[in-house]
């Protein structure tokens, strides 16, 4: 049994040791139980292999006694990646997961990589950030900063809300309502983020279901799972959007909140705090005192500037830390990712009003016009989905205006046979709107169109009342098979549009007199983004005398939508 192969580098001392303790299997060869690896040293050169050919990986930690800050993340078979110790610990294991490959020389690895890692320990080479990677490709070596774990007590504050700038943001003048990165630059940004089973994106499935492309990428935090959706004719474009997606939702995350920036106070004690129970159109489901204390954190009204808002109206239910009494239950509503605060204003702005505008239409049956689908010939996409649904005879396919202004709202209904489905899509243009919801009903018509065993038995306790409403899935098998709840769809009057062309550019001032009231914003860009040099941000918003879209709120009449 060996400790480690020892190998002498300049009086330095150096040892390489795997997972599992090393042992001798011949003369010329190091065996390693723990994967079958087989490493031995040839004239100047390193060469690995596994049982099965040498088209294996090993992983090694590179420990030298006097400072060792090495650590080799793993072989491939194309690839060699680097990173070093911190505190005397390989920083995270849950760090240094998939990232960019780097090219090697496939099973043969020559001298001079690992003589630059030698070096490297000799000079006692030492960096300013927690964790780094040290790349080996036909460019040279190259420096690119890990995506830590949120768990990792290291890295955990990487998280944390980034510290606010103190001067005001300035809403006035022109705003594009086009996004700041367009796919290639997305891509850019967003390939070394990594995804798998130990990363808090666990796993990415992608689906073509006919012409279109469905990516999901689970998220795995604070004991639940949520998953980041994309769905586009564009399979990269789909996995952008899912992963977009998946960074807004893990900044929802209670475990990235800077609780050290929280006040604890009851509404009485604290100027400039919003009123929970006043704020919306909708009252709370339950009761807020006053006098009680809870924990708030900042936000900035576009109307007022600095003000305080319940954490409970931000981040998703999760381990409430400080044991306060629930009286809101947060949903991702709101929220949205951009290059600029403002550009991810505009469009988490885009996302509250479509639920608000269908939640108003559905409680108060009220707003609406039905829109003729032949108006829609002209979009090969729209097209598309519109042939899909209709060639069923027995399918009934109606688009609903809900809402028109800087951004506008479609509802879209479907009934075949006895079952109904019904989504919601908002956009700069009516056929932006139209598309995004009716991709969005293509996806849940594909998962809803036959139920599972588990989707069946839980639309029967629902129609039993023996359940309350508590997820999405819920509201979409709770009117399943209530056709006759939206009969008064059929008497909307139908109009046919002349035009609904939008100008790219909007104005602050007209945005905001289109909006039912203030609107405050809570940027919620973790730190872990500046630290990597990703030019996204986070925010969230919330709209005063709105209807927030609420799951599984049973004190309204339960919404429909997907």
């Amino acid at each position: 049994m060996l400790e480690g192969l020892k190998y002498m580098s300049r009086d330095e001392e150096i040892y390489f040791y795997s997972q599992n303790s090393l042992q001798l299997k011949s003369d010329n060869w190091i065996y390693t139980p723990f994967q079958n690896w087989l490493i031995k040293f040839k004239e100047k050169r390193v060469l690995i292999r596994g049982d099965e050919g040498v088209h294996s990986w090993i992983s090694l930690v590179i420990k030298a006694m006097k400072s060792g800050p090495f650590y080799i993340l793993e072989y491939e078979d194309d690839s060699i990646k680097l990173g070093y110790y911190h505190r005397g610990q390989i920083g995270c294991p849950l760090c240094f997961l998939e990232y960019h490959s780097s090219y090697c020389f496939n099973d043969v690895f020559d001298w001079s990589i690992i003589q630059k890692i030698f070096d490297a320990v000799q000079n006692k080479i030492r960096f300013n950030g927690l964790y780094k990677i040290w790349m080996l490709s036909s460019n040279g070596w190259r420096e690119r900063s890990a995506f830590p774990h949120y768990q990792c007590r290291n890295c955990a504050s990487y998280y944390v809300i980034r510290e606010k700038k103190e001067e005001p943001l300035i809403f006035k003048g022109y705003q594009s309502l086009e996004r700041e990165w367009n796919l290639n630059i997305l891509k850019d940004i967003l390939e070394f983020i990594p995804i798998n089973s130990l990363s808090p994106f666990s796993k990415k499935e992608v689906y073509k279901i006919d012409q279109v492309f469905v990516t999901r990428i689970k998220i795995t935090g604070e004991g639940k799972v949520n998953f980041g959706i994309g769905r586009s004719f564009d399979r990269r474009q789909s996995e952008i959007i899912a992963l977009l997606e998946s960074l807004e939702r893990i900044s929802l995350y209670s475990a990235f909140s800077n609780e050290d920036a929280f006040i604890k106070s009851s509404w009485k004690q604290i100027d400039k705090a919003i009123h929970p129970d006043q704020f919306f159109a909708i009252p709370l489901s339950k009761p807020f005192y006053e006098n009680q204390k809870y924990q708030w954190m900042e936000g900035y009204s576009l109307r007022q500037g600095k003000v305080y808002v319940p954490v409970q109206f931000v981040y998703l239910e999760s381990k409430n830390k400080s044991n306060e009494q629930r009286f809101y239950r947060a949903t991702s509503n709101g929220t949205a990712i951009g290059g600029t605060i403002k550009e991810a204003i505009i469009f988490a702005l885009m996302e509250y009003m479509e639920r608000n505008n269908a939640l108003r239409a559905w409680l108060n049956k009220d707003n609406l016009v039905r829109l003729p689908l032949d108006y829609f010939i002209h979009s090969k996409e729209i097209s598309y989905f519109i042939d899909f649904f209709t060639s069923n005879q027995k399918a009934k396919l109606l688009i609903l205006l809900t809402g028109r202004g800087v951004f506008i709202t479609v509802w879209v209904h479907l009934t075949w046979g006895k079952y109904v489905l019904n989504s919601i899509g908002s956009g700069k243009s009516l056929e932006e709107a139209v598309l995004g919801a009716l991709i969005e009903l293509f996806t849940g018509y594909i998962n809803f169109r036959e139920l599972d065993q588990r989707q069946h038995q839980r639309y029967k306790v629902l129609q039993k009342k023996e359940v309350k409403v508590s997820t999405m899935e819920d509201h979409v098998l709770y009117y399943r098979e209530a056709i006759e709840d939206f009969s008064f769809l059929s008497s909307i009057p139908m109009i046919s549009p002349s035009h609904f062309f939008k100008s790219s550019l909007i104005t602050w001032e007209n945005l905001l007199q289109q909006l039912p009231g203030d609107v405050i914003v809570v940027d919620l860009t973790p730190s872990i983004f500046e630290v990597l040099d990703i030019p996204l941000y986070v925010v969230k918003v919330l709209i005063q005398n709105s209807y927030d879209y609420r799951v599984g709120d049973n004190s309204l009449k339960v919404h429909p939508f997907l």
